[in-house]
């Protein structure tokens, strides 16, 4: 099988030596006849875990560990994250791992970044129906406290004060329902 070479400048990865990422988010080894998932590989593809990030095996020792395709690019380029800090993929896709779309962050400038919740009833960010006061109401976290930013007779008010506070309290990391197309 012959070795599928990238087109943009890779790096090799400094823990896994025989790991190699390009910018574009692709990932090669250089390991003859290895196999992911019983196929032949040169560009590893990896497989979708259930949160939609690719993942690949790599052994360490005598062990293999699973780690997510996006984790292996920012290391080649920028080394190994620190464990209180996770990666984020900017366009909110876990797998595109572009070079571009990855960016360190914490844990909680993650959840910040994050889509609406699949159970979410109102159709907005941060914002739930209030039943005592017949309305909606917006909140935020930040640093683990909620903030309640008032009551509102439609819920689309209660979204763009979410917006506003999303944006002062968040910055870059901020994830606004007019983003998110919902305004």
């Amino acid at each position: 099988m012959k070795q599928i070479e990238p087109t943009l400048p890779k790096r090799r990865h400094p823990m896994h030596k025989h790991l190699w990422a390009s910018r574009d988010g692709r990932v090669f080894s250089t390991y003859k006849g290895r196999k992911c998932c019983g196929v032949p590989i040169s560009e590893l593809h990896g497989c979708r875990k259930s949160s939609g990030h690719r993942a690949i095996c790599v052994k360490t020792g005598e062990t293999y560990v699973q780690v997510t395709v996006s984790q292996v690019v920012w290391g080649c380029f920028f080394g190994p994250l620190p464990e209180h800090l996770a990666i984020d993929h900017i366009n909110n896709n876990p797998a595109d791992t572009r070079l571009e779309n990855l960016r360190r962050a914490t844990q909680a400038e993650v959840t910040r970044n994050s889509r609406i919740r699949k159970n979410n009833k109102s159709g907005y960010k941060g914002v739930s129906f209030d039943r005592k006061f017949g309305g909606y109401q917006a909140t935020i976290t930040k640093d683990r406290q909620q903030m309640h930013l008032g009551r509102f007779q439609s819920a689309r008010n209660a979204a763009l004060a979410y917006d506003r506070a999303a944006v002062r309290l968040h910055g870059e990391f901020a994830r606004t329902n007019s983003m998110l197309g919902f305004l």
